[in-house]
């Protein structure tokens, strides 16, 4: 049997971290989950940002204290490329 639970453990002791980032922003302290959920990937390529998001962070709650921050395109795009390695692409705003 594949034990996921026990593969993320394992990759978030070889981490030394907890399976969160804090991320500030806005002079705030946003928890971020530090795997880049699935789920992101398909709201965000569906243009749907808010919620694309909201699943990057521990709290989706607090989306829309980040939002009414001033999170930019241009921020999520350091965020993704900074947490998790991933170039979204070059941003239009």
């Amino acid at each position: 049997m594949l034990d996921l639970d026990v593969l993320r453990a394992q990759r978030a002791e070889a981490a030394g971290h907890d399976a969160t980032e804090t991320v500030k922003f806005g002079g705030r302290e946003y928890a971020f989950r530090t795997e880049l959920p699935v789920l992101a990937g398909d709201l965000l390529s569906a243009g749907n940002l808010r919620d694309g998001l909201a699943t990057f962070l521990v709290d989706p709650a607090e989306v829309d204290d980040l939002l009414a921050a001033g999170f930019s395109v241009a921020d999520l795009e350091a965020l993704v490329a900074t947490l998790y390695g991933v170039d979204m692409g070059e941003s239009k705003g």
